[in-house]
């Protein structure tokens, strides 16, 4: 927000920011719009393609939703607009990615760089698109293995295609990659997918959080060694908002075959609320002490 601010009165120069960030602020400036209405603007932007994403490819909005809250990315949009900005022109052109019209899809991924450059790597996502889940199942620990042990000679090979990033190895941000927690969370979710998966191998949600999630775990890895990588671990993260409602809807629908239609009212409702809970914990765990989210207290909280 502050750069916002800095760019009404002129102190702010496009070498500071990617050029679609700056020439929004710019432009808001131009027709006098002020903060609250910079904030509306960037909302819009980044909420409306995450809603669209989930309406399209989710099979429960509502657990969509609460996955949005409980993983962090709403708390992460409220402070890191140029990156959740890339991330939601990057799921706008998904439906490239599925219809594999590859100049489309640059043209989207140039776009969301304008943003925030490391949305270049949303690229990946098009060449793993197709690749058999169970391929993906077979090679995930060996490559992940190779991430962490390796991490720092991949992190050199980094710096040695973009320099303008030598300055993140060795330095203490360096060690800011994520949590051990967050990638077997990654891992575990991966895992169902390709266990749990729908019966009908062109299942399009299944394919393309499959291929999104093994990119996750493995920039994952990668961030332990170079933190600037766990940056890039959102663009392809973001899949489990619609990968946990489908393994949910999946485990249902086996579990359903396996008792031939009896309760399945009852395992449903089980499975729902097992999951709702799970997630509103996770999102009281996430919003807790974060007052930018939550600027009050509980009443058995001290102020």
């Amino acid at each position: 927000m502050s750069e916002f601010v800095l760019s009404k009165a002129g102190k702010v120069r496009p070498f500071n920011f990617e050029i679609g960030y700056f020439g929004l602020m710019k432009l808001c400036n131009l027709f006098g719009i002020g903060k609250t209405g910079f904030l509306f603007i960037v909302a819009i932007v980044i909420y409306l393609p995450v809603f669209y994403f989930i309406k399209r490819f989710s099979s429960n909005a509502y657990l969509s939703i609460l996955c949005y809250f409980a993983f962090g990315f709403f708390s992460y949009s409220l402070g890191i607009f140029r990156q959740m900005i890339a991330t939601s022109i990057l799921l706008l052109g998904l439906r490239y990615v599925i219809e594999r019209r590859f100049l489309n899809y640059v043209f989207v991924v140039v776009l969301a760089s304008f943003f925030h450059t490391s949305a270049v790597c949303g690229i990946a996502l098009y060449l793993m698109y197709g690749i058999k889940k169970e391929f993906l199942l077979r090679w995930i620990v060996p490559i992940e293995i190779a991430l962490i042990v390796f991490g720092k000679t991949f992190s050199s090979m980094i710096v040695s295609i973009f320099p303008m990033y030598s300055g993140y190895i060795s330095a203490e941000r360096n060690v800011q990659g994520g949590t051990y927690l967050m990638l077997l969370l990654l891992n575990i979710t991966f895992v169902a997918c390709v266990f749990l998966k729908n019966k009908d191998e062109s299942n399009i949600v299944d394919n393309i959080t499959t291929c999104a999630l093994f990119i996750a775990i493995c920039v994952q890895c990668v961030a332990y060694s170079f933190g600037i990588m766990g940056r890039a671990v959102p663009y392809f993260s973001i899949y489990m908002i619609i990968a946990i409602p489908n393994i949910i809807f999946n485990l249902e629908k086996k579990l359903e075959s396996r008792t031939y239609g009896l309760w399945k009212r009852e395992t449903s409702v089980c499975l729902f609320a097992l999951a709702s809970v799970s997630l509103f914990v996770l999102t009281y765990i996430s919003f807790n002490g974060n007052h930018y989210v939550v600027p009050y207290y509980m009443y058995f909280q001290n102020a």
